[in-house]
């Protein structure tokens, strides 16, 4: 409980919630070198860093690291989770994200993030700002 309520897209939830959450999610661990995400293939998970680091790469370009707190994978499992067509099958993974070091990570599958951010306002508003906040940065960057 307390891991879950040290990321900053749970906070703001209650105690309650957080049980919710940590009942719907997966906590795994991978070894260093691990692909999680490909670019360019479907995604089907949305991930939570909760210890270790992970390299991002598009087209073979160092986007760089993900760090504790960070989240990735769900622009695709939003776009999969959210379309109304019922034989959507969502966009592409935008980058790679590869496992640098031992990772611990909290995985949400499709279904279960659906119904999370159905289910728990906070946390769609939390994804949002998320979402604002990795938009902007792109802008800057580009």
């Amino acid at each position: 409980m307390d891991k879950l309520a040290s990321v900053p897209l749970l906070r703001g939830l209650s105690r309650k919630e957080l049980e919710l959450v940590g009942r719907r999610v997966d906590q795994v661990s991978v070894d260093a070198g691990r692909v999680l995400v490909e670019e360019g293939r479907g995604g089907r998970e949305f991930f939570v860093v909760l210890d270790g680091l992970a390299a991002v790469s598009r087209e073979g370009a160092d986007l760089g690291m993900l760090t504790p707190g960070d989240c990735f994978g769900e622009l695709a499992l939003l776009d999969r989770a959210l379309c109304p067509r019922p034989t959507c099958t969502g966009g592409p993974c935008a980058a790679t994200v590869t496992a640098m070091t031992s990772m611990e990570l909290l995985v949400f599958e499709q279904r279960a993030f659906k119904g999370l951010l159905s289910s728990l306002p906070q946390l769609a508003m939390n994804l949002l700002a998320v979402l604002a906040h990795q938009l902007r940065e792109a802008r800057t960057a580009a």
